[in-house]
């Protein structure tokens, strides 16, 4: 096959020019739907022909695992330590994935729920 070939040829090149070693388990020829890479995933857009990415799953399920022991009413810090690290989260969540469509996710799904618990708290 054409693919098996091409991945040979690269893993050489990155192997020999670059210097570099490739781990063979994580290096796959695949769809970009199945892929996942630095915690993200991609989707293919359907009014565009273009793949984008977009957070991997098991990333958005460790991000609403940190709000949610941040935002657990049984924690014993001050408001103010606790919008802290809050923000603090979600600013390195968002620009660590700014190049990815999170936009719907954050406002959609996760916004409401960290208003609800921040009144709860108070």
């Amino acid at each position: 096959m054409a693919v098996i070939r091409v991945m040979e040829s690269i893993t050489t090149f990155i192997t020999k020019k670059l210097g570099l070693i490739v781990n063979v388990e994580k290096s796959k020829v695949a769809r970009p739907s199945q892929i996942k890479y630095l915690s993200f995933g991609f989707f293919k857009k359907i009014n565009q022909n273009k793949w984008r990415p977009k957070p991997y799953i098991k990333s958005v399920e460790k991000f609403k695992t940190k709000l949610r022991d941040i935002l657990i009413r049984s924690r014993s810090i001050s408001l103010d330590e606790r919008l802290l690290k809050l923000k603090q989260v979600i600013y390195g969540w968002v620009n660590y994935f700014r190049i990815a469509d999170i936009k719907g996710l954050l406002m959609k799904e996760i916004d409401p729920n960290i208003r609800r618990k921040l009144r709860v708290i108070i």
